[in-house]
């Protein structure tokens, strides 16, 4: 799995925190469906398989739900 890293870290001097009483989250939800970010089908976290593993489909998961 890939590890991902900031760009700016918390201990940067110009990283401004905002408390989440005073944070807009429209603006957040107008961030992440920006164009950019329409590819829908890219997953968030991409897993790593063994090649020799076995995975169950989503299907047995909802079975037993």
């Amino acid at each position: 799995m890939k590890t991902l890293y900031p760009q700016l870290r918390l201990t940067d001097p110009s990283f401004n925190y905002v408390s989440s009483a005073k944070t807009d989250i429209r603006e957040t939800f107008r961030r992440f469906s920006s164009p950019q970010n329409q590819d829908i089908n890219k997953p968030l976290v991409e897993p790593i398989l063994s090649p020799g593993a076995f995975v169950l489909p989503v299907e047995w998961f909802e079975i037993l739900g």
